[in-house]
C-alpha cells in the first residue's frame, strides 16, 4: 500500500511544479508585454498595444513561407520559359522564311524555264 501512494504523491509534486512553472512563464510573459509596450497609464492602450504587438508576430496568411522558399525557384523558371518561347518563336520564324525564299526561288526557277 505504501509504494502505491507514492506515485501518487509524486504526481501530484510534478503537477504542482508544471502548475508553478506556467504561472511563472504567463507572469515573465506578461511583464515582458508591458515592457515592450512601454508603461502606458491608460489601460485602454495596453490593450491596443498588446493587440498590434500580437498582430506584428503572427503571419498575415498561412502559406507565406512557402511563397517565400518558391520564389527564386519560381523567377529562375519564369526566366526559362521566356527563353524557351523565345527560341520556338525563332524556330518558327526561321522556318517559315526558309518556306518563304524556297516558293521564290521556285517561282523564279520556273519563269527562267519558260
Amino acid at each position: 500500500e505504501h509504494e502505491e501512494g507514492q506515485p501518487q504523491q509524486q504526481q501530484q509534486q510534478e503537477t504542482s511544479e508544471l502548475e508553478k512553472a506556467l504561472k511563472e512563464a504567463k507572469a515573465d510573459a506578461a511583464q515582458a508585454m508591458h515592457q515592450a509596450n512601454g508603461s502606458s497609464a491608460n489601460s485602454g492602450e495596453n490593450t491596443t498595444n498588446n493587440s498590434k504587438a500580437m498582430a506584428s508576430m503572427t503571419p498575415k496568411k498561412v502559406n507565406w513561407d512557402l511563397k517565400r522558399d518558391i520564389t527564386k525557384k519560381m523567377n529562375r523558371l519564369e526566366r526559362r520559359t521566356q527563353k524557351a518561347l523565345v527560341e520556338l518563336l525563332r524556330q518558327r520564324l526561321e522556318k517559315e522564311a526558309e518556306m518563304e525564299d524556297d516558293e521564290d526561288g521556285n517561282t523564279h526557277n520556273r519563269d527562267d524555264l519558260d
